[in-house]
């Protein structure tokens, strides 16, 4: 495989709610000027699709050689395809919101009655995130087969009362029915402790020293701003690639090309959107309840 070395995989893992889908969007539509510049952009609908294999080892596996083996080789199977036409890779940016745990899993209460076959299944959001990237970099390890491999886990940290808000909204929007559960006794209730900076910062520490890993926090309120839409999008790229010897940083700027921020594509919904959906919520089935979201976003959201 085309890969530099030393090698960088940046892994963006949100956290949910602090514009991730705003960068994805940036970073898809860029994508060949990434290529160009020798990085493998790897987004949400690859590892839901190409790359399930190894999405679903990071939810759920566990640690045995052979089923690494397996996911390992349709990894490296994948990373040929996208790159027959590149020269060289020198970086891989991933980015998933999802990498250290998704919403349901760490905030619904009915999934606790799912056995997890790795037996990672006590509430709290974000409860696995060592584990969960100790299983993404090994498998990209075997994967990739280079020493060295610098690692960068890039997450964005906000308010964390805006931020449990933000969740609970967000799980309300995706159909899970919190009609019964006012905003402020969901929030009593769930366990966020795990997502505070400091008690990912010390996850992220906790992975074994035989990877090379770097952590790069980001204050979503130092860097969003309402006058300068792109500003975020700006840091989160510089934070992200700047000081990567192996990239022309500043041709890639140069050349970016942006979409339209005027109305975010992930919102929050305001209180009277809140209201509604939660009054909503039981009488839509769950296919019916998508278009609904969608006129709750467009009329309801926070932007409005």
């Amino acid at each position: 495989m085309p890969f530099t070395q030393p090698l960088t995989v940046i892994a963006h893992c949100g956290l949910h709610k602090t514009g991730s889908t705003y960068l994805q969007s940036n970073l898809r539509r860029n994508k060949e000027l990434l290529s160009s510049s020798g990085i493998l952009y790897i987004n949400t609908q690859h590892l839901k699709n190409e790359l399930r294999p190894l999405w679903n080892y990071v939810q759920s596996g566990e640690n045995n050689t052979g089923e690494v083996n397996v996911v390992a080789e349709k990894v490296r199977k994948y990373i040929r395809k996208c790159t027959k036409k590149t020269t060289k890779v020198s970086t891989i940016l991933i980015s998933f919101e999802s990498l250290f745990g998704t919403l349901r899993s760490g905030l619904v209460n009915k999934d606790r009655s799912r056995p997890s076959r790795n037996g990672e299944s006590e509430s709290g959001l974000y409860r696995y995130a060592e584990n969960r990237m100790e299983r993404l970099i090994t498998c990209l390890s075997h994967a990739i087969k280079q020493d060295g491999i610098n690692w960068k886990i890039v997450t964005v940290h906000r308010d964390m009362e805006r931020f449990s808000q933000s969740c609970y909204s967000q799980l309300i929007k995706e159909g899970h029915d919190l009609s019964q559960i006012p905003q402020k006794q969901f929030i009593h209730n769930a366990d966020f402790s795990f997502a505070s900076q400091p008690s990912l910062e010390k996850a992220i520490r906790t992975i074994p020293s035989k990877w090379n890993v770097k952590h790069i926090a980001i204050s979503y309120e130092s860097c969003i701003s309402r006058d300068n839409p792109e500003a975020y999008l700006w840091a989160f790229l510089a934070h992200c690639l700047k000081d990567n010897s192996s990239i022309n940083y500043d041709l890639i700027i140069e050349n970016f090309s942006t979409i339209d921020n005027s109305r975010r594509k992930n919102p929050s919904l305001n209180e009277r959107g809140l209201t509604i959906a939660r009054q909503a919520r039981p009488l839509f089935r769950r296919q019916e309840w998508k278009k609904f979201r969608k006129f709750l976003e467009k009329n309801y959201s926070n932007d409005n």
